[in-house]
């Protein structure tokens, strides 16, 4: 089998209930080049836990390539899931980013926020990234965050596809549920927030 054929290939990770996966930086990770190999990752139950709770995500997404689905599983990081390329999917389950406050800070080769349920910041490859959430539990200082650290162009950014089309979000010290730099009109009336609201110009009109 040669390099090209490699890339062809798609990486796939299934996660089942009953199943735990920790790590220091990471529970689950991928390679984040501009030229990384494809992969898929069902996290469909178990639990997902990253150990370094000052700076790491449970699932820390950089492959352009890459489809993450998430459907039953527990995620727990400093930041629950961070993207930073390809599409993430999420239909159930519960995704925590257990540091306070939320930070976001630049890098060219990890992660760059805490604090987050799910983090959005498009890396310096600056790949597509698709967002689809339609059930399940996000909470953290801030429970859904999009931004972008890497001062990526606007065209860059236009790449940035979200839509909240369902699930709980909750911020535990009662600060923004959801926060987003880059880009409005995403949420809709199926999605359920704690004791603050999202700012209107993020709503779906």
């Amino acid at each position: 089998m040669t390099a090209d054929d490699d890339i062809s290939q798609t990486a796939t990770l299934i996660v089942e209930d009953k199943v735990i996966i920790e790590g220091w930086s990471f529970g689950v990770t991928g390679e984040g080049s501009s030229t990384s190999t494809n992969t898929r990752i069902e996290l469909n139950g178990g639990i997902i836990r990253c150990l370094d709770l000052e700076n790491g995500a449970g699932v820390y997404h950089p492959q352009g390539d890459g489809i993450l689905i998430v459907d039953g599983a527990e995620i727990v990081g400093s930041t629950g899931i961070e993207v930073r390329a390809g599409s993430l999917e999420m239909k159930s389950g519960t995704v925590k980013g257990i540091v306070f406050p939320n930070l976001c800070i630049a890098s060219g080769g990890g992660s760059t926020t805490s604090g987050c349920g799910i983090a959005v910041c498009q890396h310096i490859t600056k790949l597509p990234i698709n967002v689809k959430i339609t059930g399940g539990f996000i909470e953290g200082y801030c429970a859904f965050f999009e931004a972008n650290p890497q001062k990526n162009s606007q065209e860059d950014i236009s790449k940035i596809k979200l839509s909240l089309d369902g699930g709980y979000y909750f911020s535990a010290m009662a600060m923004e549920n959801v926060y987003s730099e880059d880009i409005q009109h995403f949420i809709t009336s199926k999605c359920h927030f704690g004791s603050t609201t999202p700012d209107d110009k993020y709503m779906v009109n």
